[in-house]
């Protein structure tokens, strides 16, 4: 991973040739009334064929980012001493690749979904 952009409030990873997925990701805190947000974006795709293979055909792969993801929010709340309110909110948006012709940016897919993920109380 490299540094691609960093301010006071949230930094952004790019993939290097070799990485499980091919993309970047953008981690980002904002105050949220007397809370703080915490946020993770990212917008990747397979980096290889077994990659693709794990994440988007067996879904192995995506379960295992899904729960690694979840510990990690869990664990930077703890870590700015609070926890989450109201659980993880995860979505997913699929884009089809190669965009469709005539457009210069693909379009989000109707296959759309959205996980909200309870925290426990520590």
């Amino acid at each position: 991973m490299r540094v691609t952009r960093r301010d006071a409030t949230s930094f952004q990873l790019a993939t290097l040739d070799g990485h499980l997925e091919a993309g970047q990701i953008e981690f980002r805190a904002a105050a949220d009334g007397d809370a703080l947000r915490f946020e993770i974006e990212s917008w990747a795709r397979a980096g290889d064929r077994l990659a693709d293979i794990l994440y988007n055909r067996l879904r192995l792969a995506k379960g295992i980012q899904l729960n690694m993801w979840s510990h990690f929010c869990v664990r930077a709340a703890a870590l700015a001493g609070g926890r989450p309110q109201g659980g993880i909110t995860i979505r997913t948006r699929w884009v089809p690749w190669p965009p469709p012709a005539g457009t210069s940016q693909p379009a989000p897919s109707d296959s759309s979904a959205s996980h909200r993920r309870p925290t426990r109380g520590r």
